[in-house]
């Protein structure tokens, strides 16, 4: 990069953005630095990119000018390409801001690793050529003592020397990114169903039924939670002798029961009896409901619990293969029923 001279310009000059200067002048750093200026001046020149007038450098200043309501600011101009600009942003910011240091390093040693290996290219054509650099310079071609490095290992170990950090910090640094990267790939896995689902039932009914299901458990969540309460404050009364033995026994007996109840009558299962075939919505289990809580699922007959190929209804008091049930209320012949 090559700095040119400091020069006067009007802010309205400057290449920027609106909404970011404007959500810089709101930041209490900037006020602070705005009055600093006002005592002591400007100490360090921003930066910007000859001919476009680009703010690469200080965008903080320029932004505590502007809270100043000065019209023009001194900047340095400079030359350079876009790497090295970048550079200079990444590197600036490592020095002035405390946030987001760990995302600066990384793209700091990925800056430097790219020129790099663009060097190392450069310098394979040169050997290809003549084995002279541009300035006429043999080119050492012999490896240099101990491990060679790959450039991004040579960049990390340039950029831990000059922040005075060790080669490990800037791994893990890159270590974290690509974690990220890797979660923002993977796409979210979608929550499990409520409950446990037969793949035998008519998918155009499991929506209605699961979701009627999770407002139920929510609702018996809530519930149980009060009894709970209320059973931990009847256990208190108890310890200290605020009701009697007779009533602190049959408190806390009924809120036991109560809460045994609700954790049976929470929505476990799409009803093993129907499964959503005939003769749901009738069904006797369900009540038509669908689903069956942790209770009727716990006692259920096992061959009710099979999915798939292996799947049966209750129909008529006996177990019939899913495969023959249909909505069409026919009715079962002897050859369907499962004994």
């Amino acid at each position: 990069m090559k700095y040119l001279a400091v020069v006067r310009l009007k802010i309205s000059d400057l290449t920027l953005d609106p909404d970011d200067m404007q959500e810089r002048m709101r930041q209490p750093h900037v006020r602070e630095l705005a009055a600093s200026i006002g005592t002591i001046g400007l100490i360090a020149y921003p930066v910007v990119e000859g001919g476009s007038y680009r703010v690469r450098s200080g965008l903080d200043r320029v932004a505590a000018h502007m809270v100043r309501g000065d019209k023009e600011i001194d900047v340095r101009v400079a030359n350079g390409t876009p790497e090295e600009f970048e550079e200079l942003e990444i590197v600036e910011n490592l020095l002035r801001r405390q946030d987001d240091q760990t995302e600066l390093r990384r793209r700091l040693v990925e800056l430097r690793a790219r020129r790099r290996e663009d060097d190392v290219r450069q310098r394979a054509e040169l050997r290809c050529e003549g084995n002279e650099t541009e300035d006429g310079d043999l080119i050492d071609e012999r490896p240099a003592p101990g491990r060679p490095r790959t450039p991004k290992g040579e960049a990390r170990a340039e950029v831990a020397q000059e922040l005075g950090l060790s080669e490990s910090t800037l791994r893990a640094d890159e270590s974290r990114a690509r974690a990220a990267e890797r979660e923002k790939e993977t796409p979210p896995a979608p929550p499990p169903p409520p409950i446990r689902l037969f793949e035998v039932s008519p998918k155009d009914r499991l929506h209605t039924v699961t979701d009627a299901a999770a407002k139920v458990q929510a609702e018996i969540d809530e519930a149980a939670l009060a009894v709970k309460n209320a059973l931990r404050i009847v256990n208190r009364l108890g310890r200290a002798d605020g009701i009697s033995r007779d009533n602190f026994q049959a408190l806390a007996s009924g809120l036991q029961d109560a809460g045994f109840l609700l954790r049976s009558s929470r929505p476990a299962s799409v009803c093993p009896w129907c499964k959503l075939l005939p003769p749901w919505p009738s069904c006797d289990p369900c009540g038509g409901r669908g689903y069956v809580g942790q209770g009727f699922y716990e006692n259920a007959p096992k061959t009710l619990l099979e999915d798939g190929k292996h799947a049966v209804v209750f129909r008529d008091g006996r177990e019939v293969k899913a495969s023959q049930a249909s909505d069409t209320g026919a009715e079962v012949e002897d050859a369907d029923l499962v004994f």
